[in-house]
């Protein structure tokens, strides 16, 4: 059997990236967060206050879609898939996710703050804008590292406190800014 060029990655892995891209986001905002856990199944969960953005405000739109599309960017980034449009969730081995996916939600709010307009080009040009600046972001040089040492933290212990996740991310992203 020939040895294929594409890596295998853990469940533990992908888990540990995402969160961790959730995590610099959340810090980056100035969010406090509380935990961050991940599991070997793949499953993670980065505990942490935040709003649901205003509707009258596309301030407060953008850095809840940073938040949203953040984890799935990190593991594009991480496994080196090349994002080429706007990304879509697919589930395990090509099946479809559930609806209450992070992308699913900010396609949504996105449909009702611009639904006056009732124009899905201009939906598509916001989102596509939010997912370009959240990869800018997470491809600066000092906050790729933070979230790889996170994650790698994140993959040893599978649960860190809010605090100490402030601190590995403070390490590397202290003037590091949106």
């Amino acid at each position: 059997m020939e040895k294929s060029n594409k890596e295998e990655f853990s469940n533990l892995s992908l888990a540990s990236i995402h969160e961790a891209g959730h995590a610099l986001i959340y810090h980056l905002l100035g969010n406090s967060i509380d935990f961050i856990e991940v599991s070997d199944s793949g499953s993670g969960f980065v505990s942490c206050v935040i709003k649901t953005p205003s509707i009258k405000s596309t301030n407060s739109l953008e850095k809840y879609g940073m938040v949203c599309l953040s984890g799935y960017l990190a593991e594009a980034k991480f496994t080196r898939r090349r994002i080429t449009g706007n990304i879509t969730v697919v589930g395990t081995n090509g099946t479809k996710p559930s609806e209450d996916n992070e992308i699913n939600i900010f396609r949504q709010m996105i449909d009702k703050y611009y639904s006056n307009r009732n124009s899905k080009f201009i939906n598509e040009l916001y989102f596509n804008m939010v997912q370009q600046t959240t990869q800018r972001i997470l491809s600066k040089p000092p906050n790729w590292s933070g979230i790889l040492k996170l994650a790698a933290e994140l993959e040893e212990r599978y649960f860190i406190r809010g605090g100490e996740v402030h601190e590995i991310l403070e390490r590397f992203v202290r003037f590091a800014s949106l």
